[in-house]
């Protein structure tokens, strides 16, 4: 299994991060021009999920993707507990109508 890929953006340096789906839609007023987005893969588990819980505690927006949600109990806790900074979405790279629709979503 690959590790977690982790994408970070920051206002003014380097990437930008133009959300324009529904989830980023609910997350627009929670995202301000100096809050980190990150989106990370893998996140149900190990260190995809203690990275989720960390940049969620430093209030960072988190787009928190793993395979099955339904199955993502703990991804699940951390998306209640920081329900401001985390946002789940369904995603297996091996599947490309799971990456499609994720774009989508964001």
């Amino acid at each position: 299994m690959a590790p977690p890929l982790v994408a970070a953006f920051r206002a003014g340096q380097g990437s930008t991060l133009r959300l324009s789906g529904r989830l980023a839609r609910a997350a627009a007023t929670a995202v301000g021009p100096r809050r980190r987005v990150s989106v990370v893969q893998g996140a149900s588990r190990g260190i995809g999920l203690e990275l989720a819980r960390q940049l969620a505690a430093r209030n960072d927006f988190v787009f928190a993707t793993c395979r099955d949600p339904t199955r993502a109990e703990d991804l699940r806790a951390l998306s209640a507990a920081h329900p401001d900074n985390v946002a789940v979405l369904r995603l297996d790279v091996r599947e490309p109508e799971s990456i499609a629709s994720a774009v989508q979503e964001l």
